[in-house]
């Protein structure tokens, strides 16, 4: 690891940067960052921090942090569920399995990553199709 990596590993880690945002940046092991944080006491400022203390869909501000467990992310699950919608790339899978369906009942195309059997883009679909429009 080089001085510049060193100097831009302890400034992108005290801007709240996690370590494999900084790995990614850096093109470097993530476990390299995490090593290197650790023995030399490198931590997040919490000013840098408070920008994580709200919501990244709405901007609510998140419930209070106990300590125990893992830090909250979002507000609600409608803003998770929004958020992955939007980031497929981030779940770790592999983006050339999505594919595109017709969906059954209104024909709109959508994008699914799983089952090459999807018929469906939405429940609400799902359930017009198979019980009628009047269920």
């Amino acid at each position: 690891m080089t001085g510049n990596e060193r100097t831009a590993i302890e400034r992108m880690r005290r801007s709240g940067l996690s370590y494999q945002e900084i790995a990614d940046n850096l093109a470097i092991r993530k476990e390299a960052v995490r090593s290197y944080c650790r023995n030399h006491n490198i931590n997040p400022d919490v000013d840098a921090i408070h920008d994580k203390d709200v919501c990244p869909i709405c901007g609510k501000p998140l419930k209070e942090y106990s300590g125990r467990g893992r830090r909250r992310r979002f507000c609600s699950d409608h803003c998770r569920m929004e958020w992955w919608k939007n980031h497929p790339s981030e779940k770790g899978h592999d983006i050339t399995r999505i594919r595109v369906y017709r969906c059954a009942e209104c024909g709109k195309l959508f994008r699914g990553y799983g089952s090459a059997e999807r018929k469906y883009c939405s429940h609400e679909c799902y359930i017009s199709h198979r019980f009628g429009n009047g269920a």
